[in-house]
């Protein structure tokens, strides 16, 4: 499938996926972690596991320009005892628990949030919150391979209503790639 076939998919997907969460429920986002099993637990960060390099060419952003300059990255980390993973970047290091509930954003100096779940052992979601308000929500779709990911950003208005802010694609590379300025 064509990255533009899979981004059009993607943008008809979302508010089926919008409308899932919320239900009857207007704007509320209620996280929902998936029951999985200890395998799909660790298959899904098996998954996650790796250095990450977004593939400017084959994403789209809708309310931003895209970053500029050195390669954009970031390296996960799994934890399966902790069901979480650590989380590397320019901004720093955190540790990033899956389970649903909101925890202070280490890498933000605002009264953020973010709370991050397994939709299923391919998909996460991730929403973000400031002052108690949702500000946006990225879901993540990962190749069964793990050798790729799709994650769709949406913002959130003061009124809970969604816009598709971006749909970026990321590919695992070899360990020790630079994905950052100064990375390890």
């Amino acid at each position: 499938m064509s990255v533009r076939r899979l981004t059009a998919a993607l943008l008809l997907l979302v508010p089926l996926v919008t409308w899932a969460q919320t239900g009857s429920r207007g704007s509320e986002i209620q996280p929902r972690p998936a029951p999985l099993t200890d395998e799909q637990w660790e298959r899904l960060l098996d998954r996650l596991d790796g250095t990450w390099q977004l593939n400017l060419e084959k994403s789209v952003y809708f309310l931003t320009a895209p970053p500029q300059g050195a390669p954009a990255g970031h390296i996960y980390v799994k934890d399966v005892d902790r069901r979480g993973i650590t989380y590397r970047s320019d901004a720093g290091d955190s540790f990033q628990v899956l389970d649903g509930k909101p925890y202070p954003s280490q890498l933000t100096p605002q009264s953020t949030t973010v709370a991050r779940w397994p939709v299923n052992e391919f998909t996460l979601e991730n929403l973000t919150s400031t002052d108690g308000k949702p500000t946006q929500i990225l879901m993540q779709f990962l190749a069964a391979d793990g050798q790729s990911k799709i994650i769709v950003a949406r913002s959130i208005d003061e009124h809970g209503g969604q816009t598709p802010a971006a749909v970026m694609y990321w590919d695992k590379v070899p360990d020790g790639t630079p994905v950052w300025t100064d990375s390890p």
